[in-house]
């Protein structure tokens, strides 16, 4: 067993990469200039991981296959410690361990909502644009703004409304337009039957990150300059 539990063979024959899963060591991939042996293991093991998946025929069990593997272990840890790292360079051991522990907690709320679903296309759908099924029934819906489009709710409550995140200055940047952001503003805030709450944050403790308020809470006269 190598790396990441593969079957691995001796050598491949692009640049002489090693200890690579049989099926693996001749991508033509491993040719390019820029691949050295780190990345050409990560490649292989993410490679393997999703031919695994292929066994696995619902979300659920797909998801459950990737939080357990060891590259997605891996990719944990990377995140964490980036996360955790303060402004003098030092890392927080704490943080760290508690931004691991938060990375593997999606991971296992996703399994959960995962398991109401049969087909993976069906998953990702309401997972990226929303879908009728999660707006059904009692209990908390957790939409995005475009999935809300024609939804009524008794409650509803609009979050992340700080400058750089509503409106997203980063769509923004790659080619949207404010007043797209400002027509999703209009959809969210329109939503709420009895009781709308907006919310933002001032300070996000974990990036060390000091947030504005959103300039459509301007806008409506909901703050005062």
């Amino acid at each position: 067993m190598g790396l990441f539990g593969f079957e691995t063979v001796d050598r491949g024959t692009n640049k002489g990469f090693s200890n690579l899963p049989r099926g693996f060591a001749d991508h033509p991939l491993l040719a390019h200039p820029l691949i050295c042996d780190e990345s050409a293991a990560f490649l292989a093991s993410l490679w393997s991981l999703l031919g695994s998946l292929n066994a696995r025929q619902t979300p659920a069990a797909q998801l459950s296959a990737i939080a357990s593997s060891d590259l997605y272990e891996l990719i944990a840890a990377q995140l964490a410690h980036k996360r955790a790292i303060r402004k003098d360079k030092t890392v927080d051991e704490e943080a760290k361990a508690q931004a691991k522990e938060r990375i593997f907690a999606k991971a296992k709320m996703l399994e959960e909502i995962a398991k109401h679903y049969r087909e993976c296309d069906r998953f990702l759908n309401a997972m990226v644009l929303g879908s009728s099924e999660m707006s059904e029934g009692s209990g908390v819906n957790l939409l995005s703004v475009h999935a809300s489009k024609g939804l009524e709710f008794d409650e509803v409550f609009v979050i992340d409304l700080m400058d750089g995140r509503f409106p997203n200055r980063k769509l923004m940047s790659q080619g949207g337009a404010i007043e797209e952001e400002r027509r999703l503003f209009y959809v969210a805030v329109t939503r709420a039957r009895e009781n709308l709450i907006l919310s933002y944050a001032k300070y996000d403790r974990i990036k060390k990150i000091d947030y504005v308020p959103s300039q459509f809470l301007y806008e409506a006269q909901m703050l005062k300059q």
